[in-house]
């Protein structure tokens, strides 16, 4: 079965269910899962569409294997083609904005991105690029009128 199709889409309430959160009725506790996403408790949805939110189910099978140790930790540092990949941008854009993007460093001669920092700031809804610096007014360009 292909993990990331449709039919593997997991609603809160399926989530729920997976991880065995119930209320005190017995029913699948939708609202704990969704306060964990709010907390950063789990991980980020992979679809948002409307009011829902839905994550592949190999969203959490490897959650569940980095807690338990079972799978390899991610690395903190991560080159311009991982961040590519992650924030779903080209390589050149990557190059294009590496001085403004958000925790990236110099190691070496390579740059390298702080993938913890922008895991944070996408579910915080931040941009991962600074705003350019403001040029101060006595060092603008002057432009002067023509005759």
């Amino acid at each position: 079965m292909n993990t990331n199709s449709p039919t593997a889409l997991l609603s809160p309430a399926q989530l729920a269910e997976y991880l065995d959160v119930r209320d005190l009725a017995g029913a699948p506790a939708a609202d704990t899962v969704l306060q964990w996403f709010r907390d950063g408790s789990i991980p980020p949805p992979d679809i948002r569409r409307g009011d829902g939110v839905y994550w592949y189910r190999k969203t959490i099978t490897d959650f569940i294997d980095r807690l338990t140790g079972a799978a390899e930790p991610e690395p903190l540092l991560i080159d311009g083609k991982a961040l590519a990949k992650m924030v779903s941008k080209s390589e050149r854009w990557v190059v294009t904005n590496r001085r403004r993007i958000s925790g990236a460093q110099k190691v070496g001669g390579e740059w390298r991105y702080n993938a913890d920092s922008i895991r944070r700031r996408i579910i915080a809804g931040l941009d991962i690029v600074d705003p350019p610096p403001e040029i101060p007014k006595k060092y603008r360009k002057k432009k002067f009128r023509r005759n």
